[in-house]
């Protein structure tokens, strides 16, 4: 588990046990409750021990809103208690409403890394973010929240059925084969819906079904699509239902993280899916894999707005990746600055000038003293790429293209410094031009013509997220 995972589930602590508990028609026999005919159970009362009910399906916890002390004074709504119900009830609908809207915990706590503005009021505003609107519907707008809480609903069903069965150790499985785990493996994968074609007559034998039902868990796990169970799938396969539904719940906090209102128009990078999406009037217009930071240098959750391109960039390397990444290679092998075009400079400003790095004594650099920086000229082998897509954040992060183009077909992608490499980085650059500027008719390739370095800003600025 990453760092940020780990980091978020201790601050909302363990998933708790599934108990059983009363459904709210128990007490809500129809519009009305009909246990005490005197002190019925109101409409709006029975909307919110409903909303409370599934919370669950929020990664929530129902025990945090006291459902059990509420549903005891529900059966028992003597005149005395009734007032208590309803103030009790009404409390724990608005906590309620406050962690599905605005998230459990901080996110600034739970994540470092995490730098979206927060929607959450100040100690002296706790009650700003949620007025009515919010209150009457808390519920995150986003589709991927509402797949997220359908995938929840369905794991705790498959939990409270008992989990699914775990493969043994043994050989790869693949089509053609016949292996008592195989039997085992279909049963893994009818529980979770992968897997709905006719069982073969041979119950052990691997046969096409089974094989597309692998394919299809395998691509929603971010596995290597190949039919085969081996280790990596096996592993997967028997990741027990309780750390999936953790798994989910952490997922459905994050969103709540999330602002509310996207736009019609923006572009998402999915750190964690490695993908990055623009959506354009509401609709899909270009989806493009990505590479983003690793672990030590991850890349952190911003928002800003696309508002500049640079064709042909240059490189001035951050401080870190030059005494971390690019002094030791410097001191291996001293032509390493000429081949990847280079340049050395001492001072800044008025007192910058270019140094020869032959007259360097490279040997006697250390890291906590280099006295250098570094620019890499633009062209085809710079490390930035022909493209760098720029928004206004503090810690200059940016989208840029890449030389390295072998890099995209790895399923493992994090090991950039924090910026995120783009895959269809022209095409991005293509679409921006043609709907975010007053020239509609230019187009990457024609700018790239030209090697000069040249920088677009943008009329029409694309909201973006980066969001892990």
């Amino acid at each position: 588990m990453s760092i940020r995972l780990l980091a978020i589930t201790c601050l909302l602590g363990a998933w708790p046990a599934l108990a059983a508990e009363p459904d709210a028609s128990d007490f809500c026999g129809g519009p009305e409750l009909r246990v005490d005919a005197a002190f019925p159970v109101s409409d709006a009362q029975c909307a919110k021990l409903s909303a409370l009910h599934a919370a669950r399906e929020h990664g929530l916890d129902p025990a945090d809103y006291r459902l059990q002390e509420i549903e005891a004074l529900a059966a028992h709504s003597l005149n005395a208690r009734h007032e208590r119900l309803d103030e009790l009830l009404d409390e724990a609908y608005r906590k309620f409403a406050s962690d599905v809207s605005l998230g459990r915990v901080d996110p600034e706590l739970a994540d470092p890394d995490w730098h979206i503005p927060s929607r959450r009021g100040g100690p002296d505003d706790e009650s700003k973010p949620l007025d009515e609107a919010i209150a009457a519907s808390p519920f995150p707008p986003h589709p991927a929240y509402a797949r997220l809480r359908t995938a929840m609903t369905a794991y705790l069903e498959i939990q409270s059925g008992g989990g699914w069965p775990t493969l043994p150790d043994g050989p790869a499985l693949s089509v053609g084969m016949r292996d008592e785990a195989v039997e085992i493996a279909r049963d893994r994968l009818r529980i979770t819906g992968d897997f709905d074609a006719d069982v073969e007559a041979d119950a052990w034998f691997f046969g096409a079904g089974l094989d597309a039902a692998v394919r299809a868990f395998q691509a929603r796990q971010g596995l290597k699509v190949d039919g085969v169970v081996g280790g990596d799938t096996r592993e997967a396969m028997n990741v027990p239902v309780e750390a999936r539904i953790e798994q989910l719940a952490i997922a459905l906090e994050r969103w709540r993280w999330v602002p509310r209102e996207l736009g019609t128009d923006y572009a998402w990078v999915n750190v964690a899916e490695l993908r990055l999406r623009v959506v354009g009037d509401g609709e899909p217009r270009l989806t493009s894999r990505v590479i983003v930071g690793h672990s030590s240098r991850p890349t952190p959750s911003l928002q800003g707005e696309i508002r500049q391109l640079v064709f042909n960039p240059s490189w001035s390397l951050p401080t870190t990746i030059a005494t971390e990444d690019l002094l030791p290679k410097i001191q291996r092998d001293p032509e390493f600055l000429a081949r990847g075009g280079y340049r050395v400079y001492t001072g800044r400003g008025a007192e910058q000038r270019e140094v020869d790095p032959a007259t360097i004594d490279w040997a006697a650099q250390r890291p906590d003293r280099l006295p250098y920086r570094f620019v890499q000229d633009p062209g085809p082998n710079n490390s930035l790429g022909r493209i760098k897509l720029v928004f206004n954040n503090p810690y200059d992060i940016y989208l840029h293209d890449t030389p390295a183009k072998s890099l995209f077909t790895l399923r493992t992608r994090m090991f950039s410094s924090g910026c995120v490499r783009v895959e269809r980085a022209h095409e991005l650059a293509d679409l921006l031009l043609a709907s975010h500027t007053n020239h509609p008719d230019w187009t990457s390739s024609e700018i790239l013509e030209d090697p000069a370095t040249q920088t677009v800003n943008l009329e029409k600025r694309l909201p973006i997220y980066l969001v892990y």
